[in-house]
């Protein structure tokens, strides 16, 4: 058992939740929480890297047109839009540039699969001049599942918060290379399409 791994793995889910919900201040308390706690109780089945394989649904429904996703890049996390209203008719966005949240050492990135699978990367920032293959391994990846209609799109993934198994469903839209998720009415996060070298992502099956 590799708990170093499944200990990262798990710490990457709920830092993502914290950062949705504007709480920066205690993500490093959840990090110390998440230490303690994983490792011990969650008893399903990981890979040999520590991400999560718990068996979960895909999407009753199968998408028929995969034009508007490259399944042969990256979409990348950009930024975070937060809307704060006012009264009902002001509200004011706050826009955080991912690249520049120095408290958060990860990109975040989607790995569309023309089979509705979706697998989550985390790479460090430190690293992401330097991809390389090995990265884009799918049993690193945190395991997902999309669905496209039009131009909706809905996400679904799984995560690990105080030793229960969740399920996060997000809806969004896609418009050319961007596609912006909406995590509740006032927080949004938007993803730009990446191209990168062929070869990295190529030969790679999802294992869920």
């Amino acid at each position: 058992m590799n708990t170093s791994w499944q200990w990262g793995a798990s710490i990457s889910t709920e830092l993502i939740i914290l950062l949705h919900h504007g709480k920066k201040k205690r993500v490093y308390i959840l990090i110390l929480l998440s230490i303690c706690f994983i490792a011990c109780c969650y008893k399903g089945p990981y890979t040999s890297y520590g991400s999560i394989r718990q068996k979960i649904r895909s999407f009753s429904k199968i998408t028929e047109n995969y034009e508007l996703i490259d399944t042969t890049a990256l979409y990348k996390l950009d930024a975070i839009q937060e809307y704060t209203h006012y009264n009902l008719t002001e509200k004011r966005v706050s826009f955080y540039e991912k690249d520049d949240a120095h408290y958060y050492p990860y990109t975040q990135y989607f790995k569309f699969y023309s089979n509705g699978k979706l697998a989550v990367f985390f790479i460090p920032k430190r690293d992401t001049l330097f991809l390389k293959r090995e990265m884009f391994n799918p049993e690193k990846a945190i395991m997902g599942y999309y669905y496209i209609k039009g131009n909706d799109i809905k996400i679904k993934t799984v995560g690990i918060i105080n030793c229960y198994l969740y399920v996060f469903i997000e809806k969004g839209k896609i418009k050319n290379d961007t596609i912006t998720l909406m995590l509740d009415s006032s927080i949004e996060e938007i993803y730009k399409k990446k191209t990168i070298p062929k070869e990295l992502l190529e030969g790679w099956e999802p294992d869920w």
